[in-house]
């Protein structure tokens, strides 16, 4: 398990919490509020790789946060001590008592768990919520267990996160996220289309196993990686294949609308805070260049710049 040495006697949120959406904000925020009222510290127990990817030997249409990202978010929502149990076989197998005493007793020690009510571990998914909960009462361990959240009448998952963005309903996503979706990136050299049109953008690589949201141009903050200056800066993200430029290959580029100075080589963090349109095919440079003035008026109203 990773990173560093887990705090014991603590009190443990568990899941794969990708996305970190309300339902898991729901969970951390027991967790925390459970290790305050027993005195001591909440922490994350996670899984790396995401389960299905070992059970179901396939790879996900994408993560919402992979790892660096999810522990972002899980300090941002007060449980910033994160423990990652590496997901292989060989803990796929371990027998649901064994995931008991071996990880949460003898490796963990805690004296709280909080997961939700759909909670399950050790081989096949054999371990459920009752086990868990007699276990831990022979051992004076408290258990909470926490009811699932619900969006527009259905229970929030982040397969469903995952389903909205892919469609562009950006707004429903975010909703059941309870935040702005956030992708990092090393700005790397791109084919210059944005220059030409009069908007340089800084072209980003994205982290390949996170999902990318449907085609579209996006309000968002970006926020320089690994420096001094981490502020956000008002900025748009569009994330297309450039159709007018009949291009097949797509590219997530990002635009600051108050920053002056080299991007190149630095790594954004950049948070979707709206979609604004999609993507259509223009019939030259003229009515793309018009499109663009037109979504950077609307930017600069919603950021009141």
């Amino acid at each position: 398990m990773a990173p560093g040495t887990p705090p014991a006697g603590g009190v443990a949120a568990i899941g794969n919490f990708d996305g970190i959406h309300v339902g898991h904000q729901a969970i951390l925020a027991r967790a925390a509020d459970l290790a305050r009222e027993l005195g001591t510290g909440a922490l994350a127990l996670t899984f790396e790789p995401h389960p299905d990817v070992v059970l179901r030997r396939k790879a996900l249409p994408g993560l919402l946060t992979p790892l660096g990202e999810k522990a972002l978010w899980l300090a941002h929502y007060g449980v910033p001590d994160l423990v990652v149990a590496r997901f292989d076989p060989a803990f796929a197998a371990l027998p649901p008592e064994r995931f008991l005493e071996e990880v949460l007793g003898a490796r963990l020690a805690l004296c709280g768990v909080v997961v939700g009510e759909d909670f399950t571990f050790g081989h096949r998914a054999q371990g459920r919520v009752p086990l868990l909960q007699g276990w831990a009462a022979a051992r004076g361990v408290r258990v909470r267990v926490i009811p699932p959240v619900r969006v527009q009448g259905e229970r929030v998952s982040s397969s469903r996160i995952r389903r909205a963005l892919q469609e562009g309903a950006f707004a429903e996503a975010q909703e059941m996220l309870g935040h702005p979706y956030s992708l990092t990136g090393r700005v790397v050299p791109g084919r210059g289309r944005g220059r030409v049109l009069g908007y340089p953008t800084a072209n980003l690589e994205l982290d390949r196993s996170q999902l990318v949201p449907a085609e579209g141009v996006y309000l968002a903050e970006a926020a320089l990686q690994g420096g001094s200056n981490g502020a956000g800066h008002p900025a748009l993200a569009v994330y297309s294949r450039r159709p007018t430029f009949e291009e097949d290959e797509p590219a997530f580029e990002v635009f600051l609308l108050n920053f002056q100075g080299d991007l190149y080589a630095r790594s954004l963090r950049v948070a979707l805070t709206r979609r604004l349109r999609g993507i259509v095919r223009f019939d030259g440079a003229d009515q793309l260049r018009a499109q663009i003035e037109q979504d950077f008026r609307e930017a600069r109203r919603y950021f009141g710049l």
